[in-house]
């Protein structure tokens, strides 16, 4: 036996038909992933502004300094956690009136 056999043979077992793996219709609580990963994002999001200001507080002496070495790279990372928030709402809100219209 195939291993590839295998892993077909044992998701049809424990999880019905193939074509069940791909069908679109998995419920309306499956939007509560997307809810949370809106929560985990938007937290990161404060922890990493908080960070930066503790950061330019703290480097207030050099600040030309800290802006030439880290501002660039928190920033990224701020506008990244942004983005990928957005994105995630984007899914929660088509996921939630997707499933309010059914």
């Amino acid at each position: 036996m195939s291993v590839d056999y295998f892993i077909v043979w044992t998701y049809t077992i424990s999880m019905g038909t193939i074509d069940e793996m791909f069908e679109p219709n998995l419920g309306v609580y499956y939007c509560n992933y997307f809810y949370w990963l809106l929560v985990i994002y938007f937290v990161l999001a404060v922890i990493q502004l908080g960070d930066m200001g503790m950061s330019m507080v703290s480097h207030s002496k050099n600040l030309n300094k800290f802006m030439r070495e880290d501002m660039l790279h928190r920033l990224t990372h701020i506008v990244s956690l942004v983005a990928q928030f957005i994105i995630v709402r984007i899914f929660y809100s088509m996921c939630a009136k997707s499933m309010a219209m059914n």
